[in-house]
């Protein structure tokens, strides 16, 4: 794996963090409530007025204004490679604050994990989910794609593209549960690790892989006593388009509620098959996509856009076509009525989920394919996933979930200049969720990630 560079927060978001660990550690505030009071007194989240902070008038907050603007004009500041910078600063407006010192720059941290054995198949048992089984069969476009060589061997290609290391072990989750076992013991590792994974599930929607790890372990952490947690604050690093329906999601689990595989199967397969189950298939809208692109089938097509506000593709013609109007725009229906080459419908136009009397269905297809090319179903569809990736429109880099976890871990660990191990342990026993930094990714990647994920 490449060496991770640390990331140097600004000296603002360093007494924020240190301010946040003090609340929590001497007056024992949740991380949620310490995190908000954090940022109404460093300024720069939801809590503060403007983005301003109480310390914002006072000396530290002339120079955190000093350090961000020259920062911002791109010339850089003069940071300590190590010391009490961000405490220094804090001081003179709170008085003295631990904060730790970050890592050094450039200075590559040793794994937390032992990922070179991913693609073996976790030794849980492998079976089949409960589907819902339409009674009057599957729908006509369903059909057709069954008997749709083409497509078939088209989905064939892709998946042989994807079947590298990180897609066939994609889906391996069994390190971190061992580290769960580790710290809290057989059944209450195992215990808590499901429900992290559970927890994953309900808050997939949209969401790059790294952000639903990290949107998932915000819920782990503060719904430790099984209470509501409120939708994640502005600034926090766990806002996402779709955190209210994360947010219902993930209090449905906290609350001792279950996934549903026949009515949400697509969720309950993705706890499954990150849990170790690798029979049932998540069919999820980049394979549902890749099945649909495959096809050229128009019925394949969606009948409106998901994204209302989305532009019209290069090749829109006013004069041929009239006015884009994504509102009222029905994809289905200018493909059956244009003369368009298949290939340049974007991907955006296609199904992004199947149908209640489609899923089982599609499962199957995949399972057919991925016993052809000699694989298990849910690293088949994984493999499918990131080899159709290109064409489907997929957001999330080309690495395994465990892949994707130790590097959130690394990054977390150089932001707070601790180790990724004292990270993990903090986050397993739900003292600290994985939260990155605004200054590490920026506030709009964080408030807006790109729906065209998992």
């Amino acid at each position: 794996m490449d060496q991770l560079k640390a990331y140097e927060p600004t000296w603002r978001e360093r007494a924020a963090s240190g301010l946040q660990d003090m609340l929590m550690s001497r007056f024992g505030m949740s991380a949620y409530d310490a995190m908000k009071m954090a940022q109404k007194v460093t300024g720069g989240g939801q809590g503060a007025v403007g983005g301003m902070g109480l310390l914002d008038v006072t000396p530290a907050g002339l120079a955190f204004g000093a350090q961000e603007g020259g920062l911002q004009a791109g010339q850089g500041a003069a940071r300590a490679a190590s010391g009490d910078v961000g405490g220094g600063l804090l001081g003179m407006g709170l008085g003295a604050l631990a904060v730790a010192p970050i890592a050094k720059p450039g200075r590559a941290a040793k794994p937390v994990f032992d990922l070179s054995n991913l693609t073996d198949t976790p030794k849980v048992a492998q079976a089949a989910l409960t589907r819902y089984t339409p009674p009057r069969g599957v729908p006509e476009r369903i059909e057709r794609l069954q008997n749709n060589k083409r497509a078939f061997n088209q989905a064939g290609e892709w998946m042989s593209e994807g079947m590298t290391t990180d897609g066939l072990a994609w889906y391996n989750m069994d390190p971190l549960r061992l580290k769960f076992v580790e710290k809290l013991g057989e059944a209450g590792g195992n215990k808590a690790f499901n429900q992290y994974i559970d927890l994953m599930a309900a808050t997939s929607a949209g969401a790059k892989t790294d952000a639903n790890a990290r949107i998932a372990s915000y819920y782990y952490v503060n719904g430790a006593n099984g209470q509501p947690v409120p939708i994640p604050p502005v600034g926090s690093g766990y806002g996402h388009k779709a955190q209210n329906l994360h947010n219902r999601n993930a209090n449905e689990i906290l609350a001792g509620g279950g996934l549903d595989p026949i009515e949400h199967p697509k969720r309950f397969t993705f706890a499954e098959n990150l849990k170790g189950n690798w029979e049932p298939v998540t069919v999820d809208k980049h394979n549902i996509r890749a099945w649909g692109m495959a096809s050229r089938d128009p019925e394949w097509v969606a009948k409106r856009l998901e994204d209302t506000q989305a532009g019209a593709p290069s090749w829109w013609n006013e004069k041929a076509y009239g006015a884009w109007d994504p509102k009222t725009f029905s994809p289905r229906e200018f493909v059956k009525s244009n003369n368009i080459k298949w290939d340049k419908i974007p991907a955006t136009w296609f199904e992004g989920a199947p149908t209640k009397t489609e899923y089982q269905a599609l499962e199957q297809l995949n399972q057919k394919l991925s016993d052809a090319m000699g694989v298990l179903p849910a690293p088949g569809q994984a493999a499918l996933w990131l080899g159709a990736g290109p064409v489907t429109g997929l957001g999330s880099p080309p690495l395994s979930m465990m892949s994707t976890f130790e590097q959130l871990l690394q990054k977390r660990a150089a932001a707070r200049g601790e180790t990724p191990e004292a990270v993990l342990d903090q986050f397993i026993r739900r003292t600290r969720p994985l939260m990155v930094p605004v200054g590490a990714v920026g506030l709009g990647g964080l408030l807006a990630q790109d729906p065209e994920s998992q």
